[in-house]
């Protein structure tokens, strides 16, 4: 969106603790300069300044050859990740649970098919240990979850679609 703002009003965000190290509390703004200049003196009161260190050390990190090598390392592994909860789904739910594989990202997007209430799936689900994002959380209409697959392992992964499954038969014997 940012590329295509001629009016300064979208603020353009980002990170490295997606694709560094989440401790590295490491972020940049692209703004018009009042909301940086604020955004800068609000941070500074919070922090009362910020380490040199981490920036050091995202600096050489992101200038290494060390770095393209990790970007491919992620890319390969949450690809495999995505393909190892696809499958789950596919197991585990195939007639009660649509979705579209991402193109990137560290979450899947999927749709119930039957008319069900996700904040009551998602109690069912954290009784059995799994925790999902409903969608409404986001501003999709019910009906919409979004599970992460970035930071469980792979067993982790199927295990957990297996116990979604499990919160979902049982709330759909209530029903």
């Amino acid at each position: 969106m940012k590329s295509i703002d001629t009016h300064g009003s979208v603020l353009y965000v980002g990170s490295l603790s997606k694709v560094a190290a989440s401790g590295l509390r490491i972020g940049w703004l692209v703004a018009p300069q009042a909301v940086v200049q604020r955004l800068a003196d609000a941070r500074q009161q919070m922090d009362f300044g910020l380490s040199i260190v981490p920036q050091w050390l995202a600096n050489k990190f992101l200038g290494s050859d060390l770095f393209d090598q990790h970007i491919h390392f992620l890319r390969d592994s949450l690809s495999l990740k995505q393909h190892v909860m696809i499958r789950s789904l596919q197991q585990e739910l195939p007639d009660q649970i649509s979705f579209t594989p991402a193109r990137g990202g560290l979450n899947l997007w999927c749709t119930i098919k039957d008319k069900l209430d996700d904040q009551k799936l998602l109690e069912e689900a954290i009784k059995r240990g799994v925790v999902f994002m409903p969608g409404t959380v986001f501003g999709s209409e019910p009906g919409h979850l979004r599970l992460c697959f970035a930071r469980p392992s792979m067993d982790e992964i199927a295990s957990g679609i297996s116990k979604l499954a499990q919160a979902f038969h049982a709330l759909t014997q209530k029903c």
